[in-house]
């Protein structure tokens, strides 16, 4: 399975390194090259909901945020749309809009991404 790959319970035919990958109904043993190593990259919210905690800690984990890998210049022009986008949501009757109602697919990424 999956999860023999993933701890290293390899087989060896030979000098080479195999595992048996299952899918389904279906299996096949695979080599494994002596250099291999997963990266998962998932959403944060998906690794907390949605991943059983079994796989998640078979991985180191590194959390990579869009604001990590911007320079200066860009990172001042998200502050920018952050107030822009705070500024939109405030109407002359002192009523605050929904952000998600004034820009469709708004998160609090959205900014760092543009």
């Amino acid at each position: 399975s999956l999860y023999d790959m993933l701890n290293q319970h390899y087989s060896y035919l030979g000098e080479q390194r195999c595992v048996r990958l299952c899918v389904g109904k279906n299996s096949k043993t695979c080599f494994v090259h002596q250099d291999f190593r997963a990266v998962v990259i998932v959403e944060d919210k998906q690794a907390y909901n949605d991943l059983p905690a079994p796989f998640l800690n078979r991985f180191e984990k590194q959390v990579l945020l869009k604001q990590d890998i911007l320079n200066g210049a860009q990172k001042y022009t998200a502050l920018k749309i952050r107030e822009f986008i705070s500024e939109f949501s405030q109407t002359q009757v002192r009523e605050t809009v929904a952000v998600r109602n004034g820009f469709i697919g708004h998160n609090r990424d959205l900014p760092n991404s543009l």
